[in-house]
């Protein structure tokens, strides 16, 4: 630890000596790097000599690569069920444990699928032993998204309901979306989308090397980033009364990660042939956020037009941003093989598996306990529902990588 915070120190050395306008002279006969692993960087740096003065992966200096990520995602939870269907004649119909109820969407995971992607590396030796690194690169994720809608004709077929725990009546209730008893027509759509990229910069420090084996300890910075949504919108139509009704609910969750990491690279390269194996693990800050919103538009000649504040899973009690900052830890594991097609050009495979504790996602702020007395307007009586919830999980992100490297 202690040469690898000697070769981190070189940053500021090497940019103090190459800011002085005239240069420090070397007296000729003697070498501007008396010991390998003194990891001192003067201004002369510059002047390593060509091939350079170590072994390790073929003597290449600077690296830089793009690959291409083909990731999956831990899926999005969402043990609320939020869209069912039911008999009519059922005392409750949709409602949870009728015997009619089939729940249609919500209760169980929501699998974004394969999640394509792009991550840029770039690094090099900081002296020409090749013992001190620095390495920096980052990683972005296409949006995964999961949907599911369902509709009725006009006369409110099929039936389609929003099951809720009515904690002002004490039992399982629904929403209506659409009946064909109470001639509602309606529709429903539900949205879930995940998004993850990161960045990280990391010092180098080669601990042992000899033949085309090398090991490199490491220490960085690393930040990460997850944003998810979860979105429904309904509108239903009740021509009885001529009026519309349109809801909308929206959960979206941020979980930023800061902190330090610390590792270990293990490469190997022979011939055309190589291979590398890092694992490191960060230790930093979770910054948490959880905003949830919602609101009810009525139009039409048979009820007062207007918006009011809250949909079905939101209603005033829960509505806002709340934010917290926790401990999180992020460890990592990278295995990746190489073939040089050229002697500066490498294509590479490998496997990422990526693990974080405590992320605030959508699906786990949905509260199934709704008092409807505060719906449209009115003032709330009995219990304080749907709660603002905070609830926190892990997750992970794993996959294969197609890259091109560049080592000059």
């Amino acid at each position: 630890m202690k040469n690898l915070l000697a070769c981190l120190t070189t940053l500021s050395l090497a940019g103090a000596a190459l800011a002085q306008t005239r240069e420090a002279a070397v007296p000729a006969g003697l070498s501007a790097y008396p010991r390998a692993d003194a990891c001192a960087v003067p201004a002369a740096a510059l002047a390593c000599p060509a091939p350079a003065a170590f072994d390790a992966d073929d003597g290449a200096r600077l690296w830089g690569g793009a690959e291409y990520l083909l990731w999956w995602v831990k899926d999005g939870p969402l043990p609320t069920p939020l869209v069912s269907t039911g008999n009519p004649l059922d005392p409750f119909p949709g409602a949870l444990g009728q015997p009619g109820t089939r729940v249609l969407f919500g209760g169980q995971g929501l699998d974004y699928g394969a999640l394509s992607g792009v991550r840029l590396t770039l690094g090099g030796w900081l002296n020409c032993d090749g013992t001190c690194g620095l390495e920096g690169g980052g990683f972005l994720l296409e949006r995964g998204a999961k949907g599911f809608g369902a509709g009725s004709d006009a006369a409110g077929n099929p039936p389609i309901f929003l099951p809720v725990f009515r904690s002002d009546l004490g039992r399982e209730g629904t929403f209506i979306i659409s009946d064909p008893l109470r001639v509602f027509a309606g529709s429903v759509a539900v949205v879930s989308t995940s998004r993850l990229w990161g960045a990280e910069v990391n010092g180098y420090r080669n601990v042992a090397r000899r033949g085309g084996l090398s090991l490199d300890a490491l220490a960085g910075f690393r930040y990460l980033n997850l944003e998810e949504r979860l979105t429904l919108g309904a509108a239903l139509n009740d021509p009885l009364l001529d009026s519309q009704e349109i809801v909308a609910d929206s959960f979206a969750t941020r979980t930023q990660f800061y902190g330090g990491q610390l590792g270990a690279r293990a490469r190997f390269h022979r011939g055309t042939l190589s291979a590398d194996l890092t694992a490191k693990v960060g230790l930093g800050d979770n910054r948490q956020a959880v905003d949830v919103l919602g609101a009810t538009a009525l139009s039409g000649g048979g009820t007062a037009p207007g918006t009011f504040p809250g949909g079905v899973f939101t209603q005033p009690t829960n509505i806002g941003r709340r934010t917290r900052d926790e401990f999180a830890v992020v460890p990592e594991f990278q295995l990746k093989v190489g073939y040089d097609v050229l002697p500066s050009l490498r294509v590479t495979v490998g496997y990422d598996f990526l693990y974080w504790t405590d992320v605030v996602r959508p699906g786990n702020q949905v509260d199934h306990a709704v008092n409807q007395t505060q719906s449209l307007g009115g003032a709330l009586a009995g219990p304080a529902t749907p709660a603002p919830l905070f609830n926190r999980s892990d997750f992970w992100a794993q996959g294969v990588t197609f890259g091109l490297e560049f080592r000059y």
